[in-house]
């Protein structure tokens, strides 16, 4: 049997009303996972902004990357992206986070660079690609640009990788019929919505 290994929390923000009944569900969920004859080892996450923002470190940078050029994570690093791709988005994820009022630990940023070294990886993003699902773009590279644009924070490296990924979302959108282009469109598709919108 499997056992799932996985941290819960609330993540906070101005939607909930009432934080403590949020918290008791959070509590409940906690001992109905923990239930299982499997014993599931789960952890309570008191801080999921800043887990988010560790996160995004590596799939901001990683995920992206191997989505965007179709090479796991060990291929990406022998064709050199490290230095010239994977670690200038790395240090933009840092400054948004620190503008966001969130320190992110110095020796994450190699850890996450290296951490895939030599296992061939494939990445959950790489992954909805080669199978022609559409990809996390928002969340993964719109969210952190939202908060930068909001922040003042200049994040030029994300902007380009945000912007070459929404190419490949369209071009899934346009396999799977959800945008439809050419003579035979009839109207005129319009653009997905990106990161700017709102502001």
């Amino acid at each position: 049997m499997t056992i799932d290994s996985v941290q819960f929390g609330l993540f906070e923000n101005n939607t909930v009303k009432d934080k403590q009944a949020a918290e008791d569900r959070l509590q409940q969920w906690l001992k109905l996972y923990t239930l299982s004859k499997d014993k599931n080892a789960v952890t309570l996450d008191t801080n999921v902004r800043l887990t988010r923002w560790k996160k995004l470190v590596y799939n901001s940078a990683v995920n992206t990357t191997t989505a965007l050029v179709d090479l796991d994570c060990t291929r990406c690093a022998l064709a050199g992206y490290k230095e010239n791709i994977a670690r200038p988005i790395m240090k933009e994820i840092y400054k948004v986070a620190d503008a966001d009022g969130y320190i992110l630990p110095p020796e994450l940023e190699q850890k996450m660079l290296d951490i895939s070294d030599g296992l061939f990886y494939t990445p959950s993003m790489l992954v909805d690609v080669r199978l022609g699902r559409m990809i996390e773009l928002e969340t993964i590279v719109g969210n952190p640009l939202r908060i930068a644009k909001s922040l003042k924070v200049d994040t030029p490296h994300l902007e380009m990788m945000y912007g070459l990924l929404k190419l490949v979302q369209f071009r899934i959108q346009e396999k799977m019929g959800i945008i439809t282009v050419g003579k035979d469109a009839g109207e005129k598709a319009a653009p997905p919505e990106d990161y700017g919108s709102g502001f």
